[in-house]
């Protein structure tokens, strides 16, 4: 059934439209007047609104503008009803977007006939809509795949052939040139592993999975301000937590088209970017005071495609999503995730292997005689447990510890599960651990083991993780890729009881990290994006307020409550009273009753 919203402030011409529409098989809302027809606009989201122009407080125009400026309102077909029939009228309602004009006194027949013709053109304009941004979407996925696969050939494979030519050539070296040509192999393969890295970066961001949205945001701001010298300014209470995944990838991948646009489309330099947990909802905002954009232009040429992904996103999460924007007044993006899990994930206990795979995963030590056993009293100073699940990269660490007569590797594990029971039998002094062996490895093995050290070994490079690593507590973090003796080096550190990081990590970033608070970090303002005007207005409505009351409380017109009202409405992402009542509550802005 086709929803219609009529907003008229003549009781019986309102009443008269709604019984006419609901005759004809319409679902039919009533708004009396301008500030509750958007109100209700935004709420029920109608097929079709039928709006009177001269009215208290918001007028039908200011009523058109505002839906206008709204993404999700923006191509609702606006038909005015008004007995204003003057050729000027008619032509601004127009030039605002308006879709028909139909002037009182009307007939059934005339109004009908309009609103059949507009619905059946919004339905055509709609599947053009569609038709248009599923082309461009498959233009889009060829365009990356096509970027991609030219980067695989020209860097990744490029890289590659030539690390293939140096180990060719290698076999027919004397000894004296083979270290040359090894560290020139090393060196190529230093370079492919950073431009592995760095396309499997663009194509997904492993820290979203790894360590949740609000590293992955920070780390994305930071490359976002280097590579478009925009800064952005972000404010994040309750964020520390981890959400459910389906929210996280959608509230990341809003920010980062919201971003993007920015970049792209203004001449900015600063963006604002606030995230905050309640309850029952992660909300997003996104706000620039760039040159701006006429939202339905940009829906109407199919050129809104980032608008119509962000808003996809967060429908299929239950959720709500809005722009508003006009040229000259910059642009809001407002998004709303239901969250309807617990923002923690919780780890279910992992059972220790059955004592077979206990004895499997204790590696040879000096002999394969000794295998299976794990030595104790042994005369090397530091002794060791290796989990990482690739042979080769165990193989290669135990290839540099074993020369090292202070070090004995006493155990080598391939799952999370094996290096826990490998811990708990053979009591090491440092456990050698691959993050990608489990989200929370290194939590799990300090709790449980505090006397064994722990130094988390990642193919990651950026600090963030290393933050991770720590604040789970590791006493250090080394990469795969580091040199022998930095490797050699990590392991005193942390068997000497102290913290180590890889080289290659910038330890002003780590500084940062570390000193930075863990709750809050940059708290919203006391409301977000709203003027200290709006501010005052919220306090009156949500302490029971009219807007009469509220005008002569302030010494301003009641035009401009509603004006302020409904800008701070929108600017908060709400949509009824029932959404503002419980914003106040979560803010403390009112008190529940005892």
């Amino acid at each position: 059934m086709k929803k219609i919203l009529v907003i008229e402030d003549e009781p019986a011409v309102l009443d008269n439209v709604l019984e006419m529409l609901t005759f004809e098989g319409f679902e039919a809302v009533g708004a009396d007047n301008g500030l509750l027809g958007l109100q209700l606009a935004r709420e029920v989201l109608p097929d079709l609104i039928i709006c009177d122009i001269m009215m208290p407080g918001i007028d039908g125009y200011e009523v058109l503008q505002e839906l206008r400026r709204d993404l999700e309102t923006a191509t609702v077909p606006l038909i005015f009803l008004t007995a204003r029939g003057e050729r000027e009228d008619m032509r601004k309602g127009m030039e605002l977007g308006a879709d028909d004009y139909i002037t009182k006194p009307y007939s059934p027949i005339e109004v009908m006939a309009g609103i059949r013709t507009r619905l059946e053109r919004k339905e055509i304009a709609e599947r053009q809509r569609l038709r248009v941004l599923s082309h461009r979407l498959v233009e889009v996925q060829e365009a990356e795949r096509r970027r991609i696969a030219y980067k695989l050939q020209d860097e990744i494979a490029e890289l590659l052939t030539g690390l293939k030519v140096i180990l060719e050539m290698s076999k027919r070296l004397p000894e004296s040139s083979l270290r040359q040509r090894l560290d020139e192999a090393k060196e190529l393969t230093e370079e492919l592993i950073s431009r592995t890295n760095e396309l499997s970066g663009e194509l997904w961001p492993a820290m979203l999975d790894d360590l949740g949205l609000l590293p992955t945001l920070l780390q994305h701001y930071k490359r976002y301000t280097d590579q478009t010298q925009v800064r952005v300014i972000f404010k994040h209470p309750q964020l520390n937590g981890r959400f459910p995944p389906e929210i996280e990838t959608a509230a990341f991948r809003i920010v980062q088209e919201a971003l993007m646009n920015v970049a792209r489309h203004t001449r900015v330099n600063e963006v604002r970017v606030q995230l905050w947990a309640d309850l029952d909802a992660l909300s997003i905002q996104v706000e620039d005071q760039g040159e701006g954009f006429d939202v339905e232009a940009a829906i109407s040429s199919g050129k809104g495609s980032g608008l119509d992904s962000m808003q996809e996103r967060a429908s299929l999460l239950g959720g709500q999503f809005t722009v508003t924007s006009a040229p000259g007044i910059g642009t809001h993006v407002i998004a709303w995730l239901p969250l309807v899990s617990e923002l923690r994930r919780t780890t279910a206990p992992v059972p220790a292997p059955p004592v077979a795979a206990l004895e499997e995963a204790i590696s040879p030590v000096s002999s394969p005689a000794e295998k299976n056993q794990g030595i104790r009293g042994s005369a090397a100073t530091v002794r060791i447990v290796l989990a990482d699940s690739h042979d080769l990269i165990r193989e290669g660490l135990r290839s540099v510890l074993e020369n090292e007569s202070e070090f004995s590797v006493v155990g080598e594990a391939a799952t999370s599960q094996e290096a826990i029971a490998l811990v708990e039998h053979l009591q090491p002094d440092v456990l050698i651990v691959d993050l990608g062996l489990e989200r929370d490895i290194v939590g799990r093995v300090s709790q449980r083991f505090p006397k064994t050290r722990l130094l988390a070994l990642s193919m990651h490079a950026d600090e963030a993780y290393a933050l991770e690593a720590l604040r789970q507590g590791a006493a250090g973090y080394a990469l795969k890729e580091s040199a022998a003796d930095d490797l050699v080096q990590a392991i005193r550190d942390v068997a000497a009881g102290r913290h180590h990081l890889s080289r290659t990590l910038s330890e002003r970033a780590i500084d940062f990290y570390l000193h930075s608070p863990r709750t809050d970090e940059a708290p919203l303002d006391e409301h977000g994006v709203l003027t200290s005007r709006e501010v005052e207005i919220l306090k009156l409505v949500v302490q029971g307020s009219k807007n009469a009351e509220i005008a002569d409380q302030l010494s301003i017109s009641r035009r401009t409550v509603e004006t302020h009202r409904a800008n701070l409405m929108r600017k908060l992402g709400l949509r009824t009273q029932a959404d503002l009542v419980r914003y106040a509550l979560q803010r403390g802005l009112v008190a529940l009753d005892d």
